[in-house]
Formats: C-alpha cells, sequence, structure tokens
C-alpha cells in the first residue's frame, strides 16, 4: 500500500516532466486542392535534460502518421496520430526503496489541425488542438490538452524538387492544475522528384528539447495546386 501511494504521487511529476511535446510537423505551408488527400508516416527522436539524471539523455522515441484533406484550395485539415515512448532510465536515489517504475511508458498524442495558406504567399498558418493521453501498466491515468499554433514559411525553386520550410510556433499546455507556454522552432526540408506528388522530409528542432525526425508525405487524388 505504501509503495502504490507514494507512486500515485510521483508519477504526475515523472509524466508532465520528463518527455518532451511534440514539436516536428514534415510540413510547408502547401495546402491541397479540395478534395486531395495526403498520406504521412515519420520517426523522430528527442534529447533533452532530465530531471532526474545528469546531463541529456534521449527522452522519448516517436512514431506516428497523419491524414490530410483538402477541404478547400488554401485549407486542408490534417488528423494526426503519434505514439510517444519515454525512456524511463532515472536514477531515483532513495525513492527506489518504495517505488518500481516501469520499463516502458507510451503517451498517445492526436490532434487535429486547421492549416490556411495565404493567397499568393509560400506563407501558411496552423492552429492544431491536440491531447497527450499518458498510459501507464497497459492503462490511462493522465491527459493534458495542448494548442500548438505554428506559421509555415516556405522557400522553394523552379525545379519543384526541393524546398527549405521555417516553422516557428509554441505549445500551449492546458490541465486542470495549470497551463504553460513554451515557444518553439523548427527548421524542415523537402527532397522529391515531384513534390505536388510526394516528398521526404528530414527536420530538426528545438522548444527546450532538441528533436531530430524524417517524414515521407504521399499525395492522391490528383496534383496539388502549384505555390
Amino acid at each position: 500500500m505504501k509503495r502504490n501511494i507514494i507512486l500515485i504521487s510521483v508519477l504526475p511529476l515523472l509524466l508532465y516532466s520528463c518527455f518532451a511535446p511534440v514539436n516536428l510537423t514534415y510540413e510547408s505551408a502547401r495546402t491541397l486542392e479540395k478534395g486531395e488527400l495526403d498520406f504521412q508516416g515519420n520517426f523522430s527522436s528527442y534529447y533533452g535534460l532530465r530531471i532526474f539524471s545528469d546531463g541529456s539523455a534521449n527522452i522519448n522515441n516517436n512514431y506516428g502518421f497523419k491524414l490530410g484533406y483538402g477541404v478547400a484550395d488554401r485549407y486542408t485539415a490534417k488528423l494526426r496520430y503519434e505514439r510517444l515512448v519515454a525512456n524511463m532510465d532515472f536514477d531515483l536515489g532513495s525513492l527506489e526503496d518504495f517505488i518500481t517504475l516501469p520499463d516502458y511508458l507510451a503517451i498517445n498524442y492526436f490532434e487535429i489541425e486547421n492549416k490556411y495558406r495565404f493567397k499568393n504567399t509560400n506563407i501558411a498558418l496552423g492552429i492544431p488542438l491536440g491531447y497527450y493521453e499518458f498510459r501507464y501498466d497497459k492503462r490511462s491515468v493522465s491527459g493534458i490538452f495542448a494548442i500548438d499554433p505554428r506559421l509555415y514559411l516556405t522557400f522553394s525553386g523552379p525545379s519543384n524538387q526541393f524546398e527549405l520550410n521555417i516553422i516557428p510556433k509554441a505549445h500551449i499546455f492546458i490541465s486542470d492544475e495549470e497551463s504553460s507556454f513554451y515557444p518553439g522552432m523548427s527548421l524542415g526540408m523537402g527532397f522529391s522528384t515531384d513534390l505536388n506528388k510526394w516528398a521526404i522530409r528530414p527536420e530538426i528542432g528545438y522548444d527546450g528539447s532538441l528533436s531530430l525526425g524524417l517524414g515521407l508525405n504521399i499525395i492522391i487524388g490528383g496534383l496539388s495546386k502549384e505555390q
């Protein structure tokens, strides 16, 4: 009983302080034409300081997918799921006499994004609403909402085979106890024989944690509008 009470007390601190939020998007200012679909898969790793450990470490590794739909030519809606697998390699000191942390902690992230591209520009605004569901011992134990406004600035050449994306953003977390705000930034690239059809997208970001990842986008249902 005493072990369980201590675990219940310390677990929320571990959950909220010892994972890196989703920062990479594998996106550009491009939007889909009306009726088009976009499929995305990605993998990423996040690195930063650990609250119970010295130095830096791999905090969590993520994999996920995203589905986009062209509502209008400059307005795209996207559904995203990301699985965050946290590394539970903490040195708890004297607390180890009372609790044993799991070797595996999974966090499910769900997101709905509305992305709007400004007319005659390579600039788009995304306003996603997300939810982090924390799972311990195969059951949901906690959760937190997030709003992640982001601006997509895209620079591309006439060949339509390469683009550079600068994405300033913010993470706004909302829970029953408190709300918090963290600025962030990511830098991404797109490589393809035709960016209107598919793209390989490496990306790097920083929001207090360093993030590195790779995504693949495939567009079906026609060709995207030329930017």
